[in-house]
């Protein structure tokens, strides 16, 4: 099969569908394989690198989609993709069709095959290929809630960390799947004090586990005025990935807490959404 990598196109998107390793197992399979050029260098990786594993380079975008059979790319087609995407073409990429139905149809129209990297799932149940991303999103929410705490962000000029003189800060994560359970991994590796919303699993010393019920959850965060947000839900309107602060007071949360379940509280959480469920499973606070 003739499998092409294009540069992909979308602002701010700097990651490569294919890193030169994978490309070389597919070389080696017995496979072509085509790269754009400079498509891997946002992720460390020059034409060389794939050159050197039997990659062909193509010049340009129109180049790209001539030769390829299988189109992989990180993120959907956006304009100058769909104006080069054909009937022939098998699309294997992020797609997140359920919020653009612009796009659908224009795919649709196109009458290719596409493959949804969000809706590949192992035989448990499990998605593969949309966990990394859930295991990325952890991450930068701790990383990104930490500079909050600076004084010229708004903060209180607070260490995460704390100091022999200074309290730790402090975090909290509601659910420890992939999400939850790396932003309370990096928090409690930072220093901090954390909370985490599940009762299974090993966790560090300087973390906690509480159970999610409505008192519980407002105790832990009355006195937290900055959250991290992110959202990625497999399948459905809300599934593109965001990443916001968002300033909460405890009043706010009690008039939310009168209003909804405590399953439903708070929108500008980390949330990814167990498949066919209305509920979530997964929550991260900052």
């Amino acid at each position: 099969m003739r499998i092409g990598v294009p540069k992909e196109t979308k602002t701010l998107e700097g990651r490569v569908a294919l890193v030169p390793a994978a490309c070389g197992d597919l070389v080696r399979a017995g496979h072509e394989v085509f790269v754009e050029s400079s498509a891997g260098i946002k992720s460390g990786f020059s034409d060389a690198d794939f050159q050197a594993v039997g990659v062909q380079i193509a010049q340009d975008a129109a180049d790209l989609y001539a030769k390829g059979e299988l189109i992989v790319k990180v993120k959907e087609p956006i304009a100058g993709d769909l104006d080069l995407l054909r009937k022939e073409h098998l699309l294997f990429c992020y797609l997140h069709l359920a919020p653009e139905p612009a796009l659908t149809k224009r795919l649709l129209d196109i009458g290719l095959c596409g493959v949804a990297f969000e809706s590949v799932e192992e035989s448990d149940g499990s998605l593969p290929l949309l966990a990394p991303m859930s295991v990325i999103a952890g991450r930068i929410g701790v990383q990104w809630g930490t500079t909050l705490l600076h004084m010229p962000n708004g903060g209180k000029g607070k260490l995460l960390g704390g100091l022999p003189a200074a309290d730790r800060g402090k975090v909290v994560v509601l659910g420890a799947g992939a999400a939850g359970g790396n932003s309370a991994a990096l928090a409690a590796a930072m220093g901090a004090n954390g909370s985490r919303g599940k009762r299974t699993g090993a966790v560090p010393k300087n973390v906690k586990r509480f159970i999610t019920i409505p008192i519980v959850i407002h105790h832990d965060l009355r006195d937290m005025p900055r959250s991290g947000r992110g959202m990625n839900t497999s399948g459905t309107s809300v599934s593109r990935s965001r990443h916001r602060i968002a300033s909460c007071s405890t009043s706010s949360f009690q008039r939310l807490g009168r209003r909804r379940r405590s399953a439903q509280l708070f929108k500008f959480w980390y949330v990814r959404t167990n498949p066919g469920m209305g509920l979530p499973r997964i929550r991260l606070r900052l």
